[in-house]
């Protein structure tokens, strides 16, 4: 909590950092907070200089402390997938592909899009102060085709209360996907959730079918429990950093410590 500066280099490779708190940090030196995929919240409230080559390949990362904000030397936008960017007396901001809002004060409004691949889902003016939580997809369909949300880099949430079948790689590589809320679901297809390197919460008491690699790379999944789910895919799961354990109904708790491959064993 007393950091004031970090040297250059720091922080690189973590991949399973997910959050980072310095409320007192001023300035972050060349090349700093590379690869680090978990990283969703980057928690700074008095941070004024970013020098160059920081936040390369954070795709995960949503929220960003620019308030205070005078020098940003690296190109963040173009390495994360920033839902919103939010700051006051920001010179030389150049507009980034990937910018969806923009907050001035919360005075003003802007067009929110929400798209797939192809198809806008959700262009509508909104007012600045409801950006933050319209960050979802919400729908009472009952099947996800394959592919349908493949890389969408802006999607957080999914709730769909009727949904019983997930795709094959319908959410793969939606880095910032945290919650899927979904009572009714039961199939989840061939690398569905495949490097979700946000998701934390999904619903898993109906599921009877898990596809191959459907939960490989998820960094940041702690626990899994199936209800109803009797066999458990040997490459359901792989290289999940925060994985403690996986519970099967009428089976002991299986223990890892870090990546989960092969078959489980007691």
């Amino acid at each position: 909590p007393l950091l004031l500066s970090l040297e250059s280099d720091s922080f690189n490779d973590f991949k399973h950092l997910h959050y980072f708190y310095a409320p007192q940090l001023i300035k972050i030196s060349n090349n700093c907070f590379n690869r680090c995929y978990s990283l969703f919240n980057f928690d700074a409230p008095l941070l004024q200089i970013v020098l160059s080559s920081c936040f390369c390949n954070c795709p995960a990362l949503s929220k960003f402390p620019t308030k205070s904000l005078k020098t940003l030397e690296s190109p963040i936008q173009q390495n994360v997938a920033l839902p919103q960017i939010m700051y006051n007396f920001l010179e030389g901001y150049q507009n980034p592909k990937k910018l969806q809002s923009v907050h001035f004060n919360f005075h003003h409004r802007y067009d929110l899009s929400f798209y797939c691949q192809q198809n806008h889902l959700i262009q509508r003016d909104l007012s600045s102060q409801q950006l933050a939580n319209i960050q979802c997809f919400y729908s009472k369909i009952q099947f996800i085709p394959e592919q349908s949300f493949m890389r969408h880099r802006s999607l957080m949430c999914v709730f769909c209360p009727n949904l019983v079948k997930i795709g094959d790689y319908a959410f793969n590589a939606c880095y910032m996907l945290r919650r899927v809320v979904c009572k009714k679901l039961q199939r989840i297809g061939v690398r569905a959730f495949y490097g979700c390197t946000s998701l934390v919460k999904i619903d898993l008491q109906n599921v009877i079918e898990l596809g191959q690699e459907c939960f490989q790379y998820c960094q940041s999944i702690v626990a899994h429990q199936y209800e109803v789910l009797i066999e458990l895919p040997s490459k359901a799961y792989g290289n999940n950093g925060s994985l403690l354990r996986i519970v099967l109904r009428g089976q002991k708790k299986f223990r890892c410590q870090e990546v989960l491959v092969g078959e489980f064993q007691e």
